[in-house]
């Protein structure tokens, strides 16, 4: 199995990907019916270990590292922080834009975890594969951080709408970027830690402050501009530090 997970990296990422969200997704769903809160909270962590270790058990089979050790280590955090500053920016000018009543309650964990889960499985795991397989170019590492970001983009609209009425064509295009981001951050800096903690605390702000049910700061023009200023400039930081992506270094 190990052989096959090397020779073919991006299918069985691909295929490991889709069946760990859509398993994550339904679980999560169904447990966030039940009552007691405790029981939620057990089921929901038991999802994000054992999720959280198989996705770096398999990128380590991919890029031949110690996978744990890899997903955890330090080295690298400061650049791939410097590489999200314009996506940080942009996410916290958005939870302040849209901060409405302070709000405190376990679905922080969720989105939490599920922010760790996506950052593994989309930034982590289907990177690391493409990344492996077809990224000797300036011109094939661009399209790689694209081409994760596409898959999470085609997968994010339908589970997106379990948990919300709609989806605004503003919104895909922040995602899409986003993720653009995300990925090429990890690229450059080889860091899951770094994307891990700035998405988790994004999420636990979002959750906190009811983000996206507000408005309570009305968007100046001035504001709109910095908006899709930091937009543009992500996309161009993914592209410029995709490009000086250096190849994986077994430690």
């Amino acid at each position: 199995m190990t052989k096959k997970i090397q020779d073919s990296p991006v299918t069985y990422s691909i295929i490991f990907t889709i069946l760990i969200t859509v398993c994550w997704v339904v679980i999560t769903q169904l447990a966030r019916n039940l009552a007691n809160e405790l029981v939620v909270f057990a089921i929901v962590f038991a999802m994000l270990v054992g999720f959280t270790i198989l996705g770096a058990y398999l990128i380590g089979k991919i890029n031949k590292t110690n996978g744990l050790k890899f997903t955890f280590r330090t080295a690298g955090f400061t650049k791939g922080v410097v590489a999200l500053l314009p996506a940080i920016a942009f996410l916290t000018l958005n939870v302040v834009l849209n901060a409405n009543a302070f709000n405190i309650s376990l679905n922080i964990f969720i989105e939490a975890a599920a922010a760790i889960m996506g950052i593994m499985l989309f930034r982590g795991l289907l990177v690391t594969a493409l990344f492996v397989k077809r990224s000797s170019t300036e011109g094939e590492r661009i399209k790689t951080i694209f081409k994760a970001a596409g898959l999470y983009f085609i997968i994010y609209i339908p589970l997106n709408m379990l948990g919300a009425d709609g989806i605004g064509p503003m919104q895909l295009v922040n995602t899409f970027i986003m993720s653009a981001g995300f990925c090429a951050a990890y690229m450059y800096s080889k860091n899951l830690l770094s994307l891990t903690i700035v998405m988790a605390v994004w999420q636990i702000f979002g959750v906190v402050f009811s983000y996206g049910g507000g408005n309570e700061i009305e968007p100046t023009p001035l504001l709109v501009v910095g908006l899709f200023a930091m937009l543009i400039t992500t996309a161009i930081f993914a592209v410029w530090f995709s490009k000086r992506a250096q190849p994986f270094v077994v430690d």
